[in-house]
C-alpha cells in the first residue's frame, strides 16, 4: 500500500471539499459551515479560520463571537498563518471579558468599544456593545453612558429612541462629558440642521465648548452669526481608546 499517495489523495479530497464549501458560501452560509466543520475537526486550519469568520460576522448563520474565537484559536494550533494583530485582539477581548465579568467598569466600557469596532476583524456586534455599555452606564460610567446614548440615537443594537439617548447623555453630561453635551446640542438643534430648540441647543453647545470641544465652538459661532446651526452628526464612540 502506498501511504504517501493515500495521504496526498486525502489532502486533495479535503481541499476539494473545502472549495465546495466556498462555492456554497456564496448562496448558503449555513451549508458552508456544515461542510467546513468536519474538515476543521480533522485538522484543516483554513477551514477553522473560515468558520471563525462566518461565526464572527454571522454570515448566513446567527452571529456567535465566542464560537468564532474558539475556531480562530484552533486554526492557529492547526498551523494557519494568522496575523499577530488578530491574535492580539482576541487576547485583549478575552482579558476584557474576564475583567468585565468581575464588575470592572472600565473593562466593560472598553469591551463595548471592541464589539462596536468589530474586534479588529469586522465582527461588529452593536447588541453586545449595548449590553456591556448598559452594564457600565447603570453603574455610573460616563463614557458608557455617552456611548449608549449614541446607540439609542442611531438605533444601533437597540431600538432608535431619542428620549433614551437624551436621558443617557444628560447623565453623562452631569459628569462632565463634552461629547454628551455636544450630542445633546445636536439633538436639540436637529441633526439635519433644521432648528428644533435653538435656545437649548446653544446652551449645550456652550457647555461642550467650555470643555474644549472644537466642534462645539464652531456651532456656537455659527448660531451667533446665522441664527442656526450647521448640519451635524452625533459624535460616535471613540474606538481608539
Amino acid at each position: 500500500m502506498n501511504f504517501s499517495t493515500n495521504a496526498a489523495d486525502l489532502a486533495m479530497s479535503a481541499d476539494e471539499e473545502f472549495n465546495r464549501g466556498l462555492r456554497k458560501s456564496l448562496i448558503d452560509g449555513a451549508a458552508a459551515v456544515e461542510i467546513w466543520t468536519p474538515l476543521a475537526r480533522q485538522g484543516l486550519g483554513h477551514a477553522s479560520y473560515y468558520l471563525a469568520v462566518w461565526f464572527g460576522k454571522g454570515l448566513g448563520i446567527p452571529q456567535d463571537i465566542s464560537e468564532a474565537v474558539k475556531w480562530l484559536r484552533l486554526s492557529v494550533v492547526q498551523g494557519f498563518d494568522l496575523e499577530p494583530r488578530f491574535l492580539a485582539a482576541i487576547d485583549e477581548l478575552e482579558r476584557l471579558l474576564t475583567d468585565a465579568s468581575h464588575g470592572d467598569i472600565d473593562a466593560q466600557t472598553k469591551l463595548g468599544v471592541m464589539y462596536f469596532d468589530g474586534v479588529e476583524m469586522g465582527w461588529v456586534s452593536y447588541s453586545e456593545a449595548a449590553r456591556w455599555w448598559r452594564t457600565a452606564a447603570e453603574k455610573g460610567g460616563a463614557r458608557a453612558q455617552t456611548y449608549l446614548g449614541f446607540l439609542y440615537a442611531e438605533g444601533k443594537g437597540v431600538p432608535r429612541d431619542a428620549r433614551k439617548a437624551a436621558s443617557w447623555w444628560m447623565r453623562a453630561a452631569a459628569q462632565g462629558s463634552a461629547i454628551a453635551k455636544f450630542n445633546l446640542g445636536v439633538l436639540m438643534a436637529g441633526s439635519d440642521g433644521r432648528p428644533r430648540n435653538m435656545e437649548d441647543a446653544m446652551k449645550w453647545y456652550r457647555l461642550a465648548a467650555q470643555e474644549g470641544l472644537t466642534n462645539a465652538w464652531v456651532q456656537v459661532a455659527t448660531i451667533k452669526l446665522l441664527g442656526l446651526s450647521l448640519a451635524q452628526k452625533f459624535i460616535p464612540p471613540e474606538v481608539t481608546n
